[in-house]
């Protein structure tokens, strides 16, 4: 059995369309000529610069005795302390809940939990989403205050992604019967502080066997654990791939 490999060099600023979080880049095939192709990843290249509080988690559903509204809250890295802080004033400085004198919160160390109160005693609720109960501290579905109290049923992350997932739709095959894999190319863990760079090399990953052997106009997208998509804010990256096309003849 002969083969050949192929390195294919992808970086987000070298982009035919798109965003560096998610974009087309054309792939050229060196072999046409073969039976069985294989993909491995050598390396990849993606800083830690997304905020957990961004523009696709930052909406949240709240309502009381005069109405409901969506508060916005500012795309940043947030503590316990500076992510209360921005939570009570965009509620206090909306006031369409009835709430005459605001909002309060507290972080409990020892639980990992918010609370969040009001003044004046009007009871209120919270609707999270799949992607921002996490950094609420709350489970899925409306949430109402107990005695105008709030407090997190779950541990509050605040770290963001715990997970970054390389989606493509390049023809691979999934490790599960289905061949279910969501496009997965691959996840990695970020292991770095936010700022740096998150670095994998080639025994970072295994083989991934493809279902198609041919490339082109191919799609390179970039999400969270919870398939939330991911702002680099401004930033690229880089994947370096090594196809491998198996020819038996």
């Amino acid at each position: 059995m002969s083969s050949t490999s192929q390195l294919i060099f992808v970086n987000s600023a070298d982009r035919t369309s798109g965003t560096a979080e998610d974009f087309y880049v054309n792939l050229v095939d060196i072999n046409n000529d073969f039976e069985d192709t294989s993909l491995s990843i050598q390396e990849l290249m993606l800083p830690f610069s997304n905020y957990p509080i961004n523009s696709n988690n930052n909406n949240i559903a709240l309502s009381g005795i005069s109405g409901s509204w969506n508060i916005n809250l500012t795309p940043s890295n947030y503590t316990p302390t500076t992510f209360i802080t921005e939570f009570v004033s965009k509620v206090g400085t909306t006031g369409s809940l009835g709430i005459t004198s605001g909002i309060t919160g507290a972080y409990n160390t020892a639980t990992s939990r918010f609370s969040f109160g009001t003044i004046d005693g009007t009871d209120f609720s919270i609707t999270p989403t799949i992607y921002n109960g996490k950094y609420l501290g709350l489970s899925a579905g409306t949430h109402n205050s107990v005695n105008h109290v709030i407090t997190s049923d779950k541990n509050v992350i605040l770290s963001g992604a715990l997970q970054v997932k390389v989606l493509t739709d390049l023809q691979i095959y999934s490790t599960n019967t289905r061949d279910n894999n969501r496009n997965v190319l691959c996840s990695v863990y970020p292991d770095c502080q936010y700022g740096d760079i998150i670095t994998k090399n080639l025994s970072n990953f295994t083989q991934i066997k493809m279902s198609s052997p041919f490339i082109g106009l191919t799609r390179f997208y970039l999400v969270d654990e919870l398939y939330s998509p991911i702002d680099l804010n401004g930033l690229d990256w880089s994947i370096t791939l090594i196809r491998t096309d198996y020819n038996r003849n």
